[in-house]
């Protein structure tokens, strides 16, 4: 009623407060009208800026659930399984790198299927008799997979097995010598005569993926083309060749998510098959890899619904699950992975970027009622992230490189890893509570059956039942899945294609939660609004503004108090509310002032796409400032991960540089 009373004073529409709840000079602007229009100047943009799965969604809502579904079993299932061997992965690693009796023991699990695990166990019950204990659980999850894998590829398995990774694969040709010659002769002849062809006549590249798949571990046979980790060994590991694997807490881990991503990547596809009954095959390479270009293409052309989209829209579809399922699964380069590593560990992996975290709250109390979010938040949680999604930061945070563990250990001692977790558990419970409640009365049942309708299409009155009942099933596990998925980056589907790529991936550093926001926007307001909910759409465009320059502004507050800033002045704070707003979508007040002000349009798009390279440019003013006497040479205090910014800001002069700025800009004013 205020809202409306309050849009008769100002004598703005509706439609007005749509239009200004995307920021004028945000790419949000384009992507969120969503129009022909927008397309024609960047035919590309959807690429770029939308996330994947909103687009998938407005191609085949179908296709959009089965995926979404997939990221979420992906994620629950590695889960379940990592925490079921954690206990011995760090029972192993316990045990030191250069520990006499670990590499005794990662020998014998390597050879394990042709020794059996009879003297590993051994060694384990010696050096720690609750690491043999452990050790039976990991068994127990290799013979799952054994039995799942069979069940899928008609194999037989193997006994005693356990992962091995080679980590050094140059290294390992080498130290095997003329040994190896037999052993890849006798894989391309047993591939020759499968084929019905000579060794001769075997391509080169083809050959090559034989000596490799051979050197990782496969048997001398492609008879049934299998993943790597299904197939029998050739190789004895001794203690000459075990520098050149992985440890075994380390090849564990490495297995487990990789044969969890494949088998639930063939259930994925599995559900594309023609007609009830049939088995979806996918396309396969000579060497028994999985050709996934190929297989989508199948997949397209088998499955029903997709058949009925015209020739463009089938070919996007293709397009968006060739960039989840090809680009995604491709890591970025070490160079690349180090880069994007040490620029978070740099940026934002501090107690005051930990803070900002806390804005996620503000979005989610806009969206889910600020009641529901703030018991959320400040009571004990019903359910915990690990219910509905693996423990990590963000999908932008995966393809570990060298900074990897140096990063994990930062981000947990600055407090962002705990705040995201806070974060994200707040948006999962305050999500149940809005839906409880919504199911209570018929319109809102039949609300929550609309929008849920693609998501559970055979099974919503069981949902709907839960949730009246307060049973956290997996379904509803399923359901905030998918709701915390509209919020936040937590799988490849909720990025943009672009950002899948390996090639442009660090061009997108740190900017994931800017385009899931505008996707927030784009789908909750825009879309919405040309629905016909016009009045639900500017309610939720005036929640969103309000709560986030509120919410913004209070952090910034806090933020500038940790770091001695001075606090603002009474007539500064609207401004100030708006730039935390505007800051949400991609327009911070610094390339605001000194470029878009100055007309230096390009100079503002090139600052906002470009990679933050904090750690070098903070190393060589570092090394300039050290050498100049007129210069602050405390500066290079910032360089210090987690504690280094509020060092220079307390004691290296950084918070009265801050005021001096200050006062410029009123001056300025």
């Amino acid at each position: 009623r205020k809202f409306i009373n309050s849009l008769k004073t100002t004598g703005l529409t509706t439609e007005d407060i749509v239009e200004r709840a995307v920021p004028e000079f945000s790419p949000t602007k384009a992507i969120a009208n969503d129009s022909a229009l927008s397309r024609l100047k960047s035919a590309a943009m959807d690429s770029y800026i939308g996330v994947l799965h909103t687009n998938l969604l407005n191609l085949s809502p179908l296709a959009a659930s089965r995926l979404r579904n997939h990221e979420f079993r992906l994620q629950r299932r590695t889960q379940e399984l990592l925490s079921r061997v954690r206990p011995f992965q760090e029972g192993m690693k316990a045990l030191g790198r250069n520990n006499p009796v670990k590499n005794e023991i990662a020998r014998e699990l390597a050879n394990g299927e042709s020794r059996g695990f009879a003297r590993a166990e051994a060694l384990m019950q010696r050096v720690d008799p609750s690491l043999a204990k452990n050790f039976q659980e990991v068994r127990n999850v290799l013979g799952e997979f054994r039995e799942e894998l069979k069940d899928q590829y008609n194999f037989e398995g193997l006994d005693n097995y356990f992962p091995r990774l080679v980590n050094n694969l140059d290294g390992l040709k080498t130290a095997l010598g003329s040994e190896r010659e037999n052993i890849f002769r006798a894989a391309q002849a047993a591939y020759a005569k499968q084929k019905g062809i000579n060794v001769s006549d075997i391509a080169p590249s083809t050959r090559d993926a034989i000596n490799n798949a051979v050197i990782r571990g496969r048997a001398p046979s492609f008879d049934k083309p299998a993943p790597r980790f299904l197939k029998t060994r050739s190789v004895d590991v001794d203690n000459n060749l075990l520098p050149y694997y992985a440890a075994p807490e380390v090849a564990l881990e490495n297995y487990i998510r990789g044969a969890v991503n494949r088998t639930e990547t063939n259930n994925f596809f599995g559900q594309f098959a023609r007609g009830k009954g049939k088995k979806f095959a996918m396309v396969e390479n000579e060497d028994g890899s999985i050709n996934f270009r190929d297989s989508i293409g199948k997949a397209i052309t088998e499955d029903k619904s997709l058949r009925q989209l015209n020739h463009a829209d089938s070919q996007k579809v293709q397009d968006l699950l060739t960039a989840r399922f090809v680009d995604g699964e491709t890591p970025m380069g070490k160079l690349s992975s180090t880069i994007r590593e040490a620029g978070y560990m740099y940026t934002i992996a501090n107690p005051a970027s930990a803070l900002v975290q806390l804005g996620d709250v503000a979005i989610n109390a806009a969206l889910k009622g600020s009641w529901n979010t703030f018991t959320s938040l400040v009571l004990p949680k019903r359910i915990k992230i690990t219910q509905v999604i693996e423990d990590q930061i963000s999908k932008e945070f995966s393809d570990p490189g060298l900074f990897a563990k140096a990063l994990e250990k930062t981000f947990k001692y600055s407090g962002f890893k705990a705040v995201d977790r806070l974060g994200k558990e707040t948006a999962i419970n305050a999500s149940y509570k809005f839906n409880r409640k919504l199911v209570r009365t018929a319109k809102g049942e039949q609300k929550f059956r609309d929008k849920w309708a693609n998501t559970f299409p055979d099974n919503m009155d069981s949902v709907v039942d839960d949730l009246k009942n307060n049973r956290v099933t997996e379904d509803i596990e399923f359901l905030l899945f998918n709701e915390l998925s509209d919020l936040q980056p937590i799988s490849f589907s909720e990025l943009p294609p672009g950002a899948l790529n390996k090639h442009l991936r660090i061009l997108y550093m740190l900017k994931s939660f800017t385009l899931k926001q505008m996707d927030v926007v784009r789908r909750n307001i825009i879309q919405e609004y040309k629905k016909g909910n016009k009045m639900q759409a500017a309610m939720t465009a005036f929640r969103l503004g309000a709560y986030l320059s509120l919410s913004g502004l209070g952090v910034n507050q806090v933020r500038m108090i940790m770091r001695g800033e001075e606090l603002l002045e009474p007539e500064e704070l609207p401004t100030e509310a708006l730039w935390s707003l505007l800051g949400v979508y991609g327009l911070s007040k610094y390339t605001a002032t000194k470029y878009i002000s100055q007309g230096e349009v390009g100079e503002a798009v090139v600052s906002t796409l470009a990679p933050p390279f904090v750690l070098l440019d903070n190393i060589g003013k570092g090394v300039v400032d050290l050498t100049d006497e007129d210069s602050e040479q405390l500066k290079i205090l910032k360089n210090i991960p987690v504690l280094g910014d509020l060092a220079y800001m307390w004691f290296g002069g950084g918070a009265e540089k801050a005021i001096e700025r200050r006062e410029r800009e009123r001056m300025a004013e």
